[in-house]
């Protein structure tokens, strides 16, 4: 997977994105996961477009915190 996204395949960066928010089989990397998750956007991927809006929304402007996916199912 790694190597998909690194090879600018969105849904890759996208998954690798969610799976370093959440920890699934790695351990969680809120910044990695953020970088993955933009990359995904960048690159047209929609799910992570989506989730770059929610973080815009929900986040105080200037206050450096962006949520990420499954970090806003509380």
């Amino acid at each position: 997977l790694t190597r998909a996204a690194e090879q600018n395949y969105p849904d890759a960066q996208y998954a690798l994105g969610v799976m370093l928010a959440e920890g699934r089989g790695v351990p969680k990397d809120p910044k990695g996961a953020f970088i993955w998750i933009k990359r995904a956007a960048a690159n047209g991927q929609p799910q992570a477009i989506a989730a770059m809006h929610r973080a815009e929304q929900t986040v105080p402007e200037g206050s450096g915190q962006r949520p990420l996916p499954g970090q806003d199912k509380k």
